[in-house]
């Protein structure tokens, strides 16, 4: 896992200066024309409206158990176990609207999520559509954020680096730093920005997750097991 990290700092560093010493070759055209293309893509995902419908979702999992009882020399048996996850869930939510889906713990709300992102699709029936068309992730998969439930982070980079480096997998280079500092405005990380994130608190590593979820300024977030107090005066 070290190595792993050494290696992800070593590429930040890295990409960096190749990003500088790019930036040196390219001429005044062809920077103002790559921004201009990069910003009207991210205002095209921003302003994009996406109606997500869901009808009679079932989500069946199956399992295989064998067993065998050699002291009473008993023949070997494969029972199949059955469980349903989902069960006939129907919903829809419109663009500027917000739906929260609520239940016990294990009651499916992730895997109700998985689904609708198309994360899970074995034993799936129902109807998922995007717009009244059916999911198409060639067309989604930059439209659609999901921020799952644990934090996925590499705890030795800052708050910056972090959203820097996952910014550059995701956009181009030019609008990396002006979008990473608006984010960071808005989900009220200011203070934290240069601190290495397993200094930052639980509430900020949450905001922090939010925050790379809206890089690419999707059209729709799924937000798993968040809560409105864990964003507490920040606007978003």
């Amino acid at each position: 896992m070290n190595t792993l990290k050494k290696t992800v700092r070593s590429y930040f560093r890295t990409s960096t200066q190749h990003v500088h010493y790019q930036h040196l070759r390219l001429s005044n055209d062809q920077e103002d024309e790559e921004e201009k293309e990069e910003e009207e893509t991210l205002r095209r995902h921003s302003t994009e409206e996406i109606s997500l419908t869901f009808r009679d979702l079932t989500k069946v999992v199956t399992a295989d158990h064998d067993y065998d009882d050699d002291d009473l020399n008993l023949p070997k048996e494969t029972t199949t176990t059955k469980r349903v996850l989902l069960h006939n869930i129907s919903g829809s939510v419109h663009p500027g609207e917000i739906l929260a889906v609520m239940g016990a713990s294990g009651s499916g709300k992730t895997t109700l999520l998985n689904t609708l992102n198309n994360r899970s699709t074995g034993g799936v029936s129902g109807e998922i559509l995007f717009n009244n068309q059916p999911y198409n992730h060639s067309q989604m998969k930059q439209k659609i954020a999901y921020v799952v439930q644990d934090d996925e982070f590499f705890d030795t980079l800052t708050v910056r680096e972090q959203m820097i480096f996952i910014a550059r997998l995701k956009l181009s280079w030019h609008l990396h730093e002006k979008h990473v500092q608006l984010l960071v405005k808005k989900l009220n990380l200011q203070k934290s920005i240069n601190s290495p994130i397993y200094l930052i608190s639980n509430g900020e590593k949450k905001r922090l997750s939010i925050a790379i979820g809206l890089l690419t300024n999707p059209s729709i977030l799924l937000l798993d097991g968040y809560f409105v107090f864990h964003l507490p005066q920040t606007q978003v």
